[in-house]
Parts: structure tokens; sequence; C-alpha cells
């Protein structure tokens, strides 16, 4: 059964023109029982592995998913203080780092590199996660000092950051960007809107390419690995189930494919903006022989390295199928009828053979 007193909504920041969505996991759900906040890590064990929120909320029958800690994406091990219920897995801060606690009741605590995990537990928290800095302690921003170590909190970014509000309830604030939609936003304009919100507490979590949000089997974020087309594998989630309350919410059943379909809609969204533009202008290459893994149109000057010739401009149709598979068609821009439209390929070896005639 799925949750359905968790809601969300997508809005659009009037100061910085970026799209965010707001999720509400109230404290209680309809029944008056709680909507305990659990962790859960890729593939069900620490250091296992990565694995995506689809496929995690797909196994697990989620209401809701989110990734959350940092890790190492070389060695793919967690960052910092790691517990799950109760247990504790992993004793070490990272860096100046702070932890993300949860207690039973699902208040959130905020802890400096400071502390030690025994300090978690004798302070009630049943499980942690290791993502950067707190942003509002006991209703009140924290000095930017606290959080300008690391993470770039001054660049326009996708951010996944969660606050709690006086009575208890969640509010993840999950910022889209690196898209034509939305650029992303500071620590500072997360602050501003979570202030806004009269939350009492807000912690950052891993954020970026990792951000990634799921809602009774929608995916509400938009992935931007490999032009948009795939959702980054993560360290652990932070997820809500309904296992233990049969009589709450929703049949799953409806939603296990929503995981899936929105993950299509998004990928054929992505296709559209990254690989068959229309209607926009086009973009003026910089060099015809690196245009990378994007096929489309561009505009070459005749000073642009690369063209068949430099007297005029052209009109670049480039398709790219891997590095040794990619071709070229070149349309003069010119009132000259001696200058034609030309061709190219590559070779086995992937360099560009020399330019022929269309």
């Amino acid at each position: 059964m799925y949750y359905d007193e968790i809601t969300y909504k997508r809005l659009t920041d009037s100061v910085t023109g970026s799209e965010y969505i707001l999720t509400t996991i109230p404290k209680m759900d309809s029944n008056g029982n709680l909507i305990p906040l659990r962790k859960g890590f890729a593939n069900d064990k620490m250091n296992s592995g990565l694995e995506d929120s689809i496929s995690f909320g797909y196994r697990h029958n989620a209401s809701f998913v989110a990734n959350a800690s940092r890790f190492n994406m070389s060695s793919n091990i967690v960052y910092g203080i790691q517990i799950q219920d109760g247990v504790v897995l992993q004793d070490t801060p990272y860096g100046d780092n702070w932890t993300l606690g949860i207690k039973a009741d699902n208040t959130l605590a905020c802890y400096d590199s400071t502390h030690k995990a025994i300090d978690l537990i004798n302070d009630g928290v049943v499980n942690s996660f290791s993502g950067f800095y707190p942003m509002i302690q006991n209703g009140s921003p924290v000095a930017s000092s606290t959080y300008q170590a690391q993470g770039d909190p001054n660049g326009d970014d996708p951010r996944q950051a969660i606050g709690q509000m006086p009575n208890g309830d969640i509010i993840f604030l999950t910022v889209e960007g690196m898209s034509i939609n939305s650029v992303g936003m500071t620590y500072a304009d997360m602050i501003r809107v979570f202030q806004g919100l009269g939350v009492t507490t807000a912690y950052n979590f891993d954020g970026g390419g990792s951000q990634q949000t799921i809602v009774r089997g929608t995916m509400l974020t938009a992935p931007t690995d490999n032009y948009g087309l795939t959702v980054r594998p993560v360290i652990d989630f932070l997820y809500v189930d309904a296992e233990d309350v049969e009589s709450v919410g929703v049949p799953a059943g409806p939603y296990m494919d929503l995981e899936y379909l929105s993950k299509r809609i998004t990928d054929l969204i992505a296709n559209l903006h990254y690989r068959a533009p229309l209607f926009t202008s086009i973009p003026n290459a910089t060099d015809l022989g690196n245009l990378g893994v994007m096929s489309g149109e561009f505009w070459a000057h005749g000073t642009t390295p690369g063209v068949p010739n430099t007297s005029c401009s052209w009109k670049i149709y480039h398709t790219y199928i891997d590095s040794k598979n990619q071709m070229q068609v070149a349309i003069p821009f010119s009132s000259d009828t001696t200058i034609k439209s030309m061709r190219r390929r590559t070779d086995s070896t992937g360099a560009f053979q020399p330019w022929i005639n269309l």
C-alpha cells in the first residue's frame, strides 16, 4: 500500500526562475499513525554497489524515495557516519561535513563533525545520513561560514534538501537544474524558500546529477546524466513505505509501472531537447572536428576550424553514432554557385576524412 497523504507540487522560483518541487510527508497518516522515515542502501547493504531510485523504489514498493548521502564516486564507498535502524555501521565523520540524524518520531537533528556515532545514538538517532551541511537550525538560517567549505554553495545547481515544519511534517525541496527550464539554486536561494515555508530545521543532501525524487512510482525529477537519459546510481536513500500499516494508503499495483512510464517520458523530453531541437536558433560551432556526442544542426563561420571552404559560412548537419561513426553534411551560405555542398565521415580511427562533394 502507498501513502496517499504524501503530496507534492511543482513551482517556479520568482527570484531565480528555476523550477523546484515541494514534497510534503505528514508526520501522521489519516489514522493518526506515524509515517516513519527509513534509510535504505543500494542493493540493501552498505557499500554493496550503486542503484538508482527507480530500481530501489520498485523493489521496496516505496511511497517516497530520495537520494541522500554523499559517496566516493571512484570506490563507491559512502562517506561519513552511517546509522541504520539504530545500528552503527560506520563511525567516521567525513571532513567538516555535518551529519543528519533522524529520531524514532521523525525528528530531524544536525550534528557537526565533532560528534561521533555514539553521540547520535545517545541523542535518540535511529537513522543517519552524510550529505553536506545544515541550512536552518532552530528556525534560523545558519551562518554562511558553516557551509562554505565544500559543494559549491554559491553556484546555481540541482539540489536536494530536507526540512521539518514545527508540527513535525517533513518537506523535501528538490531543485531542478542543468536544463533549459531551470538552472538551479544556491544555498542562499534554498534557505530563502525554506524560510518562506516556516521550517525549523533544514539540511542539504547530495545534489547535482545525483538528485532524484520519486513519489508513488512517479519520478518527479528529470535526470541530467547522458543528456537527460540516465538516472544516476547512488549509494543510499531516504524513503517511506507502508509495510506496517495494511489499512492505510492506496494499492501499489496501479502505480508500479509508473516509475518506468515516467522515466520514458523524461527520455522523450531529453531526446526532443538535446537531439532534435525544433524552431529554435541553432548553436554556433566552435570546431567541426569536435562537436561531441550530440547529433543536430550547427552554424559554422568561415573562420570555424574544419569548414570545407573559408570564404563563406556553412549550415552543418552532424550525425553521431559513436566516436568512430560520425558524418557531417555542409551546405554553403553563399551566392557563389561554384561553392558546392559537401559531406565527410570518420574513418576507422575516428578521424574525419577530407570533405567531398555531396
